[in-house]
């Protein structure tokens, strides 16, 4: 069955890795039992919970991406099916399902651009495709996905610009190809308040 947009939608609940506090975002159910979230969110997490339609699951970050600022989470007990990407133009509508803070909100999309953007927590810059958009989001909306009006994934809200209306966007081409990225296992290190490849 097809889900829809906010069938997908995570809210993603982080219990701090050593000295970090606790954080809450979005996310969005992409593949079987996988939620993607901007790495960022999870980066110093000890204990990662996925709420899902209300009910919530414990989950584990098994791919990280710091240059794109993006993370897979394997969630158990769900299924979410594959998503079908979209891709948008300066002008075109969307909206933003799923985040923890705004819900659902309208979306202009301002330009579709390749961003420079330091590495999450980091200082090393890497380009990607993404988005500059108008929509009132606030920080907790960070990981909620923006739709095209056929349902498609567009991209993932994953900064806004203080309270100017304007966000950022990564695009759903960056999301795809880490789903072909392969699986690891990633686990709490509490002497630097940072998650780390376990066995690693």
């Amino acid at each position: 069955a097809n889900l829809t947009p906010s069938e997908r939608a995570a809210i993603v609940e982080v219990t701090g890795c050593g000295m970090a506090g606790d954080t809450r975002g979005s996310g969005i159910g992409i593949g079987e039992d996988l939620v993607v979230v901007p790495a960022h969110l999870v980066l110093q997490a000890a204990v990662v919970e996925v709420n899902v339609l209300g009910v919530p699951h414990p989950a584990t970050v098994v791919v990280l991406d710091r240059p794109k600022d993006l993370a897979l989470l394997h969630v158990d007990g769900v299924s979410f099916g594959a998503i079908e990407y979209g891709a948008l133009a300066a002008g075109d509508r969307a909206t933003l399902i799923g985040g923890s803070n705004s819900g659902s909100l309208p979306v202009r999309v301002l330009d579709r651009v390749t961003l420079t953007i330091e590495e999450a927590l980091g200082t090393d810059r890497y380009d990607r495709l993404g988005y500059q958009l108008e929509v009132e989001a606030s920080r907790g909306d960070s990981g909620a996905g923006i739709y095209d009006s056929s349902d498609r994934l567009v991209g993932m809200l994953f900064a806004v610009q203080g309270d100017t209306g304007v966000g950022w966007a990564t695009a759903a081409e960056e999301i795809a190809t880490l789903l072909a990225t392969e699986r690891s296992m990633y686990e709490c290190d509490e002497q630097n308040s940072f998650i780390a490849e376990s066995g690693a």
